[in-house]
Parts: structure tokens; C-alpha cells; sequence
């Protein structure tokens, strides 16, 4: 699930934090700093507990750059321009490490309660 209507300067922030209720599963939280819709992806896992409300907090200085979950080096966050916040289940965590908590068959669900600043 991904929305890009943001505009948002995060500068004066430490970082994000996101309240859900999940199935269980981790998940990936994803922010970006350019419109380019498959370019460069600011990436988060966290985990959820089945049914409980979870809320997990994302230092912008543990943000992973990743482009289709593989890491890309040598580059850093414009926080002045986050355009982007997306939620992904993926059967990939990073660089061909496979998800520990992926659980593909059968349904997922996470119900999102809260995305805020902090």
C-alpha cells in the first residue's frame, strides 16, 4: 500500500514512528525523498503481534536505502522532501536475506492505525 500525496519537510524530526495492528507478520515501512516511482526507497522493518496493537518507532538514522530490497551504498536522506509512505509485506528483508516472519499462504492483514513524526 503505498500513498504519495506528502510534501513534507522532516528536518527538525528524529524520525517516524507507525501504529498498526497486524497479523503477526513483519513488515516493511517505507518512505521516499524523490516522485520517481521506483527509484530510491527509505526502508523500515518492523515486526507485529497477531491481532495486538503494535506501535513500532523508525529513526531516520536507521532508515535502510534500498531499491527492491536490495541496499544501495553511498547515498543519504533528503529529509526536506518526503513525498511518500508505503507499507509492504515482502518474502525478501534485505539483499537476498529471506523475510523470517513471511508467512505466504494465506492472507495477511494490517489495519493502520497512526504515522506521525517524531
Amino acid at each position: 500500500m503505498r500513498a504519495r500525496t506528502l510534501s513534507l519537510d522532516a528536518t527538525t524530526y528524529k524520525g517516524i514512528t507507525v501504529t498498526v495492528i497486524g497479523d503477526g507478520q513483519r513488515y516493511k515501512f517505507i518512505t521516499r525523498d524523490t516522485e520517481e516511482w521506483n527509484g530510491l526507497a527509505w526502508t523500515w522493518p518492523f515486526d507485529t503481534k497477531k491481532g495486538k496493537e503494535t506501535t513500532a518507532k523508525l529513526p531516520f538514522s536507521e532508515a535502510r536505502p534500498t531499491k527492491f530490497a536490495r541496499t544501495v551504498p553511498f547515498v543519504t536522506l533528503d529529509k526536506t522532501n518526503l513525498c511518500t509512505v508505503q507499507f509492504t509485506l515482502s518474502k525478501f528483508e534485505f539483499d537476498g536475506d529471506l523475510n523470517p516472519r513471511f508467512n505466504g499462504d494465506g492472507p495477511f492483514c494490517i489495519d493502520i492505525k497512526k504515522i506521525a513524526l517524531y
